[in-house]
C-alpha cells in the first residue's frame, strides 16, 4: 500500500443516469487507462453514489479529468475538488508574542 505524503488532490465522478458505483468503476477501467497519461492514483474507491479518485499533483488530476471527459463525457460527470482558504482570527494575543515556528 502506498503512503500518503503531503497533499492529495481529489475528484469525484458521478453517473449522469444514476448508475451504481460498481458500474462507474467498470466504465472507467474499460475506457480510461491512467498508465497511458502517466497518472499515479492514490485511491480509487466508491463514495456517496459515485467514485472518488486521489492523485499526488494538480496536473495529474486535471489530465485525468480531461481524459475522462473526452472518453466518457456523455455517461459520467467529473467534479474536481478545490481546496478552501481557511480564515482564522485569534483574539487576545499579546503584543510580545513571536510568530516564529518552534
Amino acid at each position: 500500500m502506498q503512503e500518503k505524503k503531503g497533499t492529495a488532490f481529489k475528484m469525484t465522478i458521478n453517473s449522469t443516469s444514476e448508475k451504481a458505483p460498481v458500474s462507474i468503476k467498470h466504465v472507467l477501467k474499460t475506457n480510461v487507462n491512467h498508465g497511458e497519461i502517466s497518472v499515479g492514483l492514490i485511491t480509487f474507491k466508491s463514495c456517496n453514489g459515485g467514485v472518488k479518485i486521489e492523485t499526488n499533483s494538480k496536473e495529474e488530476i486535471e489530465a485525468l479529468g480531461q481524459e475522462i471527459r473526452a472518453k466518457c463525457g456523455d455517461e459520467l460527470e467529473v467534479r474536481v475538488h478545490t481546496r478552501r482558504k481557511p480564515r482564522l482570527i485569534i483574539f487576545n494575543v499579546t503584543e510580545g508574542t513571536s510568530t516564529k515556528k518552534f
